[in-house]
């Protein structure tokens, strides 16, 4: 359950952050597409990709990639067609794999399409790393386990102090009924609080009398 939380917030996280990418390719790269723009384009990915853990990808609407941040290979040049159909018909993506072979290790992949005059233009794709996923859900597991561990300790104490205090409220009619069963017929209980200990303690002490 942690798992699976896990990796559905960090996909509602790129896909939050995605729509901010999809209109800083529009304005920089489509808009204004100069040597200038693309430099502080690219630098503003590689910013985002490192505050977001994630690889980013670029590809216009044939699957060639137009930009990407410096973690990926410059020996990649295509995105696969399955990953396009999605973002292409104006859905999000989000998937997981190794995204066509460009990353040796398993990602969570999410596409959204770039709008430009009201017609797909191209698609930001996020790849986050499981490996880096799986640390996190490390680390909810086991806060949720010292939490639990420690609210199993304080029901342990607080049900212990209940018995004893149940218990030596039970010794207590207990011996008071075996005073009275020697012919000590002063013998009381001390009845304190209105729990049902308490009412056995009065009914004794009303039997006794």
């Amino acid at each position: 359950m942690l798992g699976n939380y896990a990796v559905r917030q960090k996909a509602s996280d790129l896909q939050e952050i995605a729509p901010t990418i999809a209109e800083m390719t529009v304005s920089m790269q489509i808009e204004r597409n100069d040597l200038i723009y693309r430099k502080i384009y690219i630098d503003n990915l590689n910013t985002i990709s490192a505050i977001s853990s994630s690889h980013i990808i670029i590809a216009n609407t044939k699957g060639e990639i137009v930009a990407k941040t410096s973690r990926i290979s410059d020996s990649y040049t295509t995105v696969n067609s399955e990953y396009l159909r999605e973002p292409l018909s104006g859905s999000v993506l989000k998937t997981t794999g190794d995204f066509g072979g460009i990353f040796s290790e398993t990602v969570l992949t999410v596409g959204y399409p770039v709008v430009y005059n009201n017609e797909v233009a191209g698609v930001v794709f996020m790849n986050a790393p499981l490996p880096n996923l799986d640390r996190d859900r490390f680390n909810t597991g086991r806060l949720f386990i010292a939490i639990s561990a420690a609210v199993i300790l304080v029901a342990l104490i607080i049900s212990y102090l209940i018995s004893q205090k149940m218990s030596r409220s039970l010794k207590s009619i207990n011996q008071a009924a075996k005073n009275i069963a020697s012919g000590n017929f002063k013998a009381r209980v001390n009845v304190k609080g209105k729990d049902e200990i308490a009412q056995l303690g009065a009914t004794f002490n009303y039997m006794a009398d």
